[in-house]
């Protein structure tokens, strides 16, 4: 549970953040980042993955990532950078390619039956990071959460 040290409903009305209430937010991102790399070290040690290659697995699991393209555009980052990861990806028999039917000069992504079950072990994985972890908090406040972090995501790469 949260300690309220800097309220519970924190909007802009009340006063731009201090310098400890900014470190308090930014801190808090690394330690959950951090979460995410202990969840599925494991995983990219077996597979000898770099931190994104759990991420593309799910991405690809979910049906929202098809194309490579798909990849640069949610990690925010150049092509080249996403070939590398996904080169490691493939070459660890986790995920396959295929031309598109429909434009062959482009190549579909999809999991190898290996790849759907390393997907559902970090998924596995993952729930248990972040079931117990966040029981004390109602899926409202976990969701506007989540929300806040995405906004603040975007911003970043939006300005």
């Amino acid at each position: 549970m949260h300690d309220g040290t800097f309220g519970d409903e924190r909007s802009r009305a009340d006063g731009p953040l201090s310098w400890d209430e900014v470190g308090f937010f930014l801190n808090s991102i690394a330690g959950a980042s951090r979460q995410w790399r202990v969840a599925t070290q494991r995983i990219r040690d077996e597979f000898a993955l770099k931190p994104r290659g759990p991420w593309i697995l799910g991405l690809i699991y979910s049906g929202k990532v098809v194309f490579p393209a798909d990849l640069a555009k949610w990690f925010k980052c150049s092509p080249s950078l996403i070939t590398a990861e996904l080169e490691r990806v493939i070459d660890a028999g986790l995920v396959a390619t295929r031309k598109h039917h429909a434009d062959g000069r482009q190549l579909e992504l999809s999991l190898t039956p290996l790849g759907a079950e390393v997907s559902q072990r970090i998924s596995d994985a993952v729930l248990d990071m972040v079931q117990v972890p966040l029981s004390g908090y109602s899926k409202t406040e976990i969701l506007l959460c989540a929300r806040l972090l995405r906004d603040f995501a975007d911003q970043l790469h939006n300005d």
